[in-house]
């Protein structure tokens, strides 16, 4: 992945994410992406959080967890299967969810 602990700017409202490169971004110009601070989902408390725990002050944001330790950098393929695999999981649970409700 192309996002780095370098990458990540704090502001008064949230996150500013710098995104070095990206499967659209043919040109390798980048882009900037607000991130807001949020009062439900919390995503600036939950990346301050994930960054403390692992540890890391530098290189890449997303890294592998072996055996409770972390690791390398995540590789594209590897986010879109964690991707794919938790939207499996919420329709499921949602599903489920559902027919205990009928």
């Amino acid at each position: 992945m192309a996002l780095t602990i370098a990458g990540l700017q704090r502001v008064p409202d949230g996150l500013r994410v710098q995104v070095m490169r990206s499967k659209t971004d043919q040109e390798g110009r980048g882009v900037v992406i607000a991130v807001p601070d949020g009062r439900r989902l919390d995503p600036v408390v939950h990346s301050d959080a994930w960054l403390v725990r692992a540890g890391v002050g530098s290189g890449p944001v997303f890294r592998s967890l072996v055996n409770g330790r972390v690791g390398s950098a995540l590789t594209d393929h590897s986010v879109s299967l964690i991707v794919k695999r938790r939207v499996m999981q919420w329709q499921t649970s949602r599903h489920i969810a559902c027919v205990r409700a009928s």
